[in-house]
């Protein structure tokens, strides 16, 4: 039940309604979705950012959303970097339209995968190297 539980967010996000409903919608269209270690929420981004958001967005920076508050996740060196995130659409829901064209969801798409996403192999040769080594548990 820990994970239900509202207490463990930051007041900001908690005491927000936009933000519970939002959050709780996408909870909720996601609840039998198949699920994949690369996935990220799309409901009310950057509700809590740090001063140095801005900055390393411009150079490359790839947020992911934990608790409210998003956190670096990994730069993306290749020049087609899509972090720019898009008003919540409701998946369509309740009257709203689905965006026609989000490049960042679309992004996320490529990364619904068991194996390596699709950014490992574009972010340079260490992850390249990485990705194409065969992996032994010993």
């Amino acid at each position: 039940m820990f994970g239900y539980d509202v207490n463990r967010y930051h007041p900001d996000c908690s005491k927000n309604k936009a933000w519970i409903l939002a959050r709780s919608h996408e909870a909720y269209v996601k609840n039998y979705a198949m699920v994949f270690i690369h996935d990220e929420n799309l409901a009310m981004r950057d509700m809590r950012t740090d001063p140095l958001h801005e900055t390393l967005l411009s150079k490359g920076c790839v947020y992911q959303q934990r608790q409210g508050f998003e956190r670096p996740g990994y730069f993306a060196t290749h020049k087609d970097a899509v972090n720019e995130k898009m008003e919540y659409d409701w998946y369509g829901s309740y009257g709203n339209e689905v965006h026609a064209s989000y490049p960042y969801r679309d992004r996320l798409d490529e990364d619904y995968t068991f194996g390596y996403p699709l950014i490992s192999t574009l972010s340079g040769p260490n992850l390249t190297r990485v990705a194409n080594e065969p992996r032994s548990l010993t």
